[in-house]
């Protein structure tokens, strides 16, 4: 067992092996549990098409396991391809993004992005998307703005249309509709702007050729963020998840980075997701934000009993142990604190050892007794709704 100590809280990090054999009603305030799958090597090496710079590249990010450096000709550094979550995005079981309401930050990007604006009057986004389990396929793909989270232009899915927004005169917003596009399963769009056209490449083929002058107007290219997402805190961000994301300022090859990154997909074997109606028998208690400061994220546990046991898996039936999300990016989720002892809830949840994003996070037990959940099988709330609501999409999964 090892024990961390800080001014404020003691942690203790407990094998669960041990915890198993133990049987002992210890009580903790945040453990790390350290017993899941590393994430699959998945990524084609195809992908990205060069890494190079003077070939077009400006930042890549294929998913947590896959991301890379960016190098001029003698394959000397030229920056890295690092991939921030911000607020309320978290990594998704294959390791893509689920931007929620928050973003992927293409991390140290907004000057090379800006001066590749001034002088060629172009750039390149490719992604690839995944819809959600439930409602609608919306929300922003692609936004850039300040670091005051103010938006200066954003393309996004909006009522089964693909649409592009910027600032315009008088507080204004020009809104441009590109092309319809609701996906209900998992695509790779390349979108190709220049200064007098927006081109839609969806699956490697070119769909859509729009006319229109609509290229950012950058004032301050030290002032300026790219991201995966809804940056501004009143934009929802995609409502599923992405992976390999990269920004061009010389169009790549959305036919050859399709057919790499459907290659990769492929090759992955999904976990099973359970649907189930469950009452909230009991939860950790989550340590105060003052106490949070040191972890950036963190998971609280909670016990469930299913509401129709006779028709729940049998493994379910005697009730059952999750995870939720509840800190991320240094803030608590609003979905993740607003359920009490009792309340019905409609769940999508996948066995925890098929959810490689949970490695090594804080997990909240603070409260619970060991032994009324040390036999029960774990789970990872991948969504969550009132029984008499829609999906909050609290996670979602290709």
């Amino acid at each position: 067992m090892r024990m961390i100590r800080n001014s404020e809280l003691t942690v203790f990090a407990i094998p669960a092996q041990l915890l198993r054999s133990l049987c002992l009603p210890i009580l903790f305030v945040l453990v790390t549990l350290p017993l899941l799958p590393a994430f699959a090597e998945d990524a084609d090496a195809s992908w990205p098409h060069s890494r190079q710079e003077d070939q077009g590249m400006l930042w890549f990010w294929g998913n947590r396991n896959h991301t890379g450096t960016v190098v001029d000709a003698e394959d000397n550094w030229v920056r890295d391809g690092e991939g921030i979550p911000r607020r309320g995005a978290r990594h998704a079981w294959f390791g893509g993004i689920e931007p929620h309401d928050g973003f992927l930050e293409a991390a140290d990007t907004g000057p090379a992005l800006a001066q590749a604006l001034e002088t060629g009057r172009q750039f390149h986004v490719e992604m690839a998307l995944h819809p959600p389990m439930d409602g609608q396929a919306a929300g922003t793909l692609f936004w850039l703005g300040t670091f005051e989270l103010e938006s200066l232009w954003f393309v996004g899915i909006e009522n089964g249309r693909l649409m592009l927004v910027r600032p315009g005169k008088d507080n204004g917003e020009e809104r441009l509709d590109i092309m319809p596009l609701a996906p209900n399963a998992p695509l790779h769009l390349g979108l190709s702007f220049t200064e007098n056209s927006v081109e839609v490449w969806v699956n490697g083929k070119r769909e859509s050729k729009l006319e229109a002058d609509i290229l950012p107007e950058i004032e301050d290219p030290w002032d300026l963020i790219a991201g995966f997402g809804g940056g501004d805190p009143e934009l929802a961000g995609w409502r599923g998840s992405m992976e390999n994301l990269a920004l061009y300022y010389v169009a790549p090859s959305f036919e050859v980075s399709a057919t790499a990154w459907r290659k990769a997909m492929d090759a992955r074997t999904p976990p099973e997701w359970i649907r189930i109606e469950a009452e909230l028998v009991t939860e950790g208690t989550a340590p105060d934000a003052e106490q949070m400061t040191d972890y950036g994220q963190a998971l609280l546990g909670r016990i469930w009993k299913p509401v129709n046991p006779e028709a729940a898996p049998e493994a379910l039936r005697e009730g059952f142990f999750t995870w939720q999300w509840l800190y991320l990016d240094n803030r608590f989720l609003d979905t993740a604190q607003s359920l009490t002892p009792g309340d019905r809830v409609n769940l999508i949840i996948g066995r925890a050892d098929t959810q490689p994003q949970l490695n090594d996070v804080q997990q909240i037990i603070q409260g619970l007794d060991p032994l009324d959940f040390i036999q029960m099988e774990e789970y990872f709330i991948q969504d969550a709704a009132p029984v008499s609501g829609e999906m909050q999409n609290e996670r979602t999964t290709p």
